[in-house]
């Protein structure tokens, strides 16, 4: 393979690697929006959309698209439990630490 088709191949690859990065980083700040942090590739947002001049992610464009997104796909959003909710059982197991002692007394 001629060094310049290697040189190339090479680019191809780095730069695949970093759109890879890039998508992931933008899949995180959406997650703390989007119940499935993949949908805000699903309805019309392109990764050029959420990085800044010097193609990093720029959280702030993530989390404005993302918001806009569940704010007009309601079903997108990520559920907030409230603080308190003990759930369907009533409270929280009860909680302490077990030692060896226990596991041999069954």
């Amino acid at each position: 393979m001629p060094r310049t088709s290697r040189a190339v191949a090479r680019h191809a690859e780095l730069a695949e690697q970093v759109h890879a990065y890039q998508v992931r980083e933008a899949e995180a700040f959406a997650s703390t929006v989007l119940a499935d942090d993949s949908d805000l590739w699903a309805f019309d947002i392109d990764l050029s959309q959420v990085l800044d001049e010097h193609g990093m992610v720029n959280e702030t464009l993530v989390l404005q698209a993302s918001t806009a997104l569940a704010s007009q796909r309601k079903h997108l959003a990520r559920r907030v439990i409230p603080a308190g909710d003990t759930g369907a059982r009533g409270g929280q197991p009860e909680s302490r630490p077990v030692g060896w002692s226990d596991l041999l007394r069954g």
